[in-house]
């Protein structure tokens, strides 16, 4: 029985030491970076399901402000969808980042849509997936800018407006998945 819990101990401990901490996790500090992160947008099912992705960008300091300095979309053959640049970025979901407002105080996350980008059509096989590339620049050193996005499949209607022609509406949530983005370039002080 000695014999089983020495065992047991000595492999939870050697599982213990090759765990390895997420980048935000190991507080990496930096005055300016760049990330990336991966997404798709597309319809199918014969046009009853939306698929796209919401970018999830966040401060995770809790002294320094982030200013988002340029936010690019592009696609598969690296042709670029959308680029916008502070202070004009584009108007995010949760209204914390847009037009006039660059920075995420500490503690502030900003989301970001495919929709609001591309609209409710799908982009054709050729030009999935995408990716989303975001350079921010901190006053003093901060935690790196965190992001995630979250691939989201939706219901999608078509349906007849008010002034008679179609309309697209998306309904019900039937499927939602998370992926990491990933810091690419971290500038630090000398």
């Amino acid at each position: 029985m000695k014999t089983l819990s020495t065992l047991l101990f000595a492999l939870l401990a050697i599982s213990a030491g090759s765990v390895h901490a997420a980048a935000a996790d190991e507080h990496h500090k930096a005055y300016a970076g760049r990330l990336v992160c991966g997404g798709n947008h597309f319809v199918r099912a014969s046009g009853t399901e939306m698929h796209f992705t919401a970018y999830v960008l966040r401060n995770l300091d809790d002294e320094g402000a982030i200013r988002i300095e340029r936010i690019r979309l592009v696609d598969a053959s690296g042709a670029t969808l959308a680029d916008f640049t502070a202070p004009r970025l584009p108007p995010f979901r949760n209204g914390l980042l847009g037009p006039g407002d660059d920075t995420l105080a500490p503690g502030q996350s900003g989301i970001l849509r495919t929709l609001d980008l591309v609209g409710l059509d799908g982009l054709p096989r050729s030009r999935r997936p995408l990716q989303l590339i975001v350079e921010w620049r901190a006053g003093d050193r901060a935690l790196t800018l965190d992001a995630v996005a979250v691939h989201i499949a939706r219901e999608r209607r078509t349906v007849t407006g008010a002034d008679g022609l179609p309309a697209v509406t998306l309904g019900s949530e039937r499927s939602r998945h998370l992926n990491p983005c990933r810091t690419v370039y971290r500038q630090r002080w000398q």
